[in-house]
């Protein structure tokens, strides 16, 4: 069993090594991972060294109730960041299969009642998460790809308002509506 065990290894890892990888070193893509920072580009240092970095902002015309009840057009934002290193762990000539850790800032404005009867105001909730996950990219041409990818992630909320701090442990993953795309150039 253990020599089954050894073989199927070492197998694998020679396979790994000796797949025709399609090389990206120095190409940067413009597009995005994660679709809170839908704008952004990621760099190939090497072969199989990569860098993510993603913002994404949001503005937009909100009512909150003022001090004697009536409705206020007020203006809501938020805004996020998001970075990740890419290492390839398994390369094809057309796909590759990476892990990525990351982490993601992430603020946005949420109306909460001031406990005056019924009047409201935005306040921002933050997050902050970092994430482990395992993807792949799998490329359409020369200039053009798709990545998903699915994994763990611990996130820090700091709630809008008066709220405790939550921590959250969860799995994520991508799916057909939500996989980011990258052109690249040289």
């Amino acid at each position: 069993m253990k020599k089954a065990l050894f073989l199927t290894l070492t197998l694998a890892m020679v396979l790994a090594t000796s797949a025709s990888a399609k090389d990206m070193t120095g190409k940067y893509g413009l597009g995005f991972w994660t679709e809170e920072s839908a704008v952004g580009g990621r760099y190939w240092f090497g072969e199989k060294v990569g860098f993510d970095i993603g913002v994404g902002f949001m503005s937009e015309d909100s009512f909150v109730r003022d001090s004697e009840g009536n409705m206020v057009d007020e203006t809501a934002s938020g805004f996020s960041f998001d970075a990740g290193l890419l290492y390839v762990v398994f390369p094809t000539e057309r796909a590759n299969f990476f892990v990525r850790p990351g982490i993601m800032y992430k603020s946005e404005d949420m109306a909460i009642p001031t406990g005056n009867d019924s009047e409201t105001e935005f306040d921002a909730q933050t997050t902050f998460s970092g994430s482990f996950t395992l993807g792949g990219e799998l490329f359409f041409g020369d200039n053009f790809s798709l990545s998903a990818g699915h994994g763990l992630r611990f996130m820090s909320i700091s709630p809008a308002g008066d709220g405790d701090s939550q921590t959250k442990f969860e799995t994520f993953g991508s799916s057909i509506t939500n996989i980011g795309f990258h052109f690249y150039f040289e």
